[in-house]
């Protein structure tokens, strides 16, 4: 069974091959900001609603998830977001951003637990650190970004944290809806209507907890948050008219352009005159001239969908790709470390028969001591070092020589002359 962090490994591998490069002038790049709703992990994929939007916008956009667990707008609880290290990273990463997508308030909305921060604050306060925020992330852009407020989900019910769902139900809703007109931001509250069901409660199928969204959760705010990007922001046309645009429009570009022009102005003039072609003239701009210009550029736009169908379906063949590619890295690293043992299995192998195979070296001598320099001794120095082999003597007329016999091998130990 594969494990959980490798399925999400693969997940991410496979949203980053579905996105632009940073560097990538044409790439739209969003930035999303929030505590841990945006952030992500609950649930039973370990998703995140900015995960989600990457994969329904497509290669032409880049959205980089800057939630941290925790954070609040104000800094009650030193846990303002704008000071977390993520928020650090939005403000100074984040030049080239074309859009910031702000979601927080949820945890500013707690009115119990150890730190209650609901009670301490003001509308007018909380207005006041939103306000700080987005101006902050304006400052941190190139050039001036679009800026998108995403209202809090509703409370589930009462936590001990959240113990006064109507702070997020019912107050948080309009108030930040005056944030986003006072700041020239878009509001993003579509998907506020879907987390209720038809008796007006909140429909507790979309969350994990209280507060956080489970899997169907985080595809409704992604769904409200991707159609609020693709307004603002259209896919750059080279990119998805690359491939399906080539071959639907230069069918009607070529045919449809002279029929018009050229049957409505020759005949239905002159025809009018003469008694005997006048059905022809008739029938003629009835259904060349006037059904040819009506359906023919009706037809053009119907060849749009047909292209954004095909660019949907390439973030899937990216995806597979990138699965593809870090399979198939396992592979050559298993084969790399296959080969590597075997290699040394074999370098053993041969150190082992080269020592059975060689003699072994011949014993190294010192020389004696006087105190055991005789033959005749048991202490003699040369039968305590040769012990074990066979002595052999040998003379000729010119020299004597001893040597010991080692299982074939023989050591020459003394030699002299015989004068």
């Amino acid at each position: 069974m594969i494990p959980r962090i490798m399925i999400r490994a693969l997940l991410v591998l496979a949203a980053a091959a579905a996105q632009c490069d940073y560097n990538d002038d044409s790439c739209i790049v969003i930035v999303a900001c929030g505590d841990s709703i945006t952030r992500g992990g609950h649930g039973t994929k370990g998703w995140d609603w900015p995960e989600l939007v990457q994969n329904e916008l497509g290669d032409n956009y880049l959205v980089i998830n800057r939630g941290v667990g925790g954070s609040t707008l104000t800094d009650f609880t030193d846990r303002a977001w704008i000071d977390t290290s993520h928020g650090q990273e939005a403000l100074e990463q984040s030049a080239k951003a074309n859009a910031f997508v702000v979601a927080l308030g949820t945890n500013d909305a707690k009115s119990g637990g150890d730190d209650p921060i609901w009670p301490l604050l003001g509308p007018h306060d909380f207005a006041d650190a939103y306000e700080h925020v987005l101006e902050e992330l304006r400052d941190a852009a190139d050039q001036e970004p679009i800026m998108f407020v995403a209202t809090p989900i509703p409370a589930k019910n009462p936590s001990g944290k959240w113990p006064d769902v109507d702070i997020l139900n019912v107050e948080m809703p309009p108030l930040i809806e005056g944030i986003a007109h006072d700041n020239d931001a878009i509001l993003i509250d579509a998907h506020l209507a879907d987390f209720y069901d038809v008796h007006g409660d909140v429909d507790p199928q979309f969350y994990d907890d209280s507060v956080h969204p489970n899997d169907a959760g985080y595809k409704l705010i992604a769904s409200a948050v991707a159609d609020a990007i693709r307004q603002q922001f259209p896919a750059p046309s080279p990119r998805p008219t690359h491939k399906p645009s080539y071959a639907p429009s230069s069918m009607p570009s070529s045919r449809p352009s002279p029929r018009p022009t050229s049957l409505p102005s020759a005949s239905p003039t002159p025809r009018p005159t003469t008694p005997a072609p006048s059905p022809a003239p008739s029938q003629r701009p009835t259904q060349r001239p006037s059904a040819m210009p009506s359906s023919m550029p009706s037809s053009m736009p119907t060849l749009v969908p047909r292209a954004s169908s095909t660019k949907q379906d390439e973030p899937v063949s990216a995806a597979g790709a990138a699965v593809g590619t870090v399979l198939g890295a396992f592979v050559l690293v298993g084969s790399y470390v296959l080969v590597q043992g075997f290699r040394k299995l074999r370098r053993k192998k041969e150190r082992v028969q080269g020592a059975l195979d060689s003699p072994p070296p011949p014993p190294r001598f010192s020389p004696p001591g006087d105190e055991k320099g005789l033959l005749s001794s048991p202490d003699n120095w040369w039968r305590k070092r040769l012990a074990g082999g066979t002595s052999r003597y040998e003379h000729s007329d010119d020299d004597v020589r001893i040597t010991v016999d080692f299982g074939g091998r023989r050591v020459p130990v003394a030699k002299t002359r015989a004068n």
